[in-house]
């Protein structure tokens, strides 16, 4: 007894098996895409969070703001590079106090020479005064004086005489 079935399927039956399989392996494809695009973008901003946090700090202290610390803990470059930055912050703020007090100073110097060259300036003013007022007894007394008088430098060069001296010599 020979017997034989003989049985027919269609192409879509017969590549089923073949058809499953690619489907299970794009899902798998399209599983390892989403977790490798998660993966990058958990990896990335833990990257970047550290910089972006340093750039944020950086604005703040652009606006004058010393006080603001960076902070990041993390022990690779970019926690090195945090925590430089926090002590050229500490170094600027400590500059910064050092010139405000150098500034208070020489504003108080400057206050007090000033007022010391006002005084000085008011001294020479009244002395000033007081020489004009000397200068003009002087003249008036030398100029009105009933004796003739003769006003001379030490090289016995006449730089003044009244008129009683100029009438005399008139006279010889």
């Amino acid at each position: 007894m020979d017997w034989y079935l003989i049985a027919q399927i269609d192409t879509e039956e017969a590549f089923a098996p073949i058809t499953k399989l690619t489907q299970i392996i794009l899902l798998i494809f399209v599983i390892i895409l989403f977790i490798s695009i998660f993966i990058s973008i958990f990896a990335s901003r833990n990257i970047t969070r550290p910089l972006r946090r340093l750039h944020k700090v950086t604005e703040e202290i652009m606006k004058g703001n010393l006080n603001y610390k960076v902070g990041t803990s993390s022990p690779d470059e970019v926690g090195q590079l945090s925590r430089a930055f926090d002590e050229m912050t500490d170094n600027l703020k400590k500059s910064r106090e050092e010139l405000e007090g150098y500034s208070r100073n020489l504003e108080k110097k400057a206050e007090e020479r000033t007022r010391d060259l006002e005084l000085d300036i008011s001294k020479r003013e009244k002395a000033e005064q007081a020489l004009r007022k000397s200068r003009q007894e002087f003249d008036s007394l030398f100029r009105s004086s009933p004796e003739a008088l003769v006003y001379l430098d030490d090289k016995g060069i006449i730089l003044d005489a009244n008129n009683r001296f100029s009438n005399f010599l008139a006279t010889l």
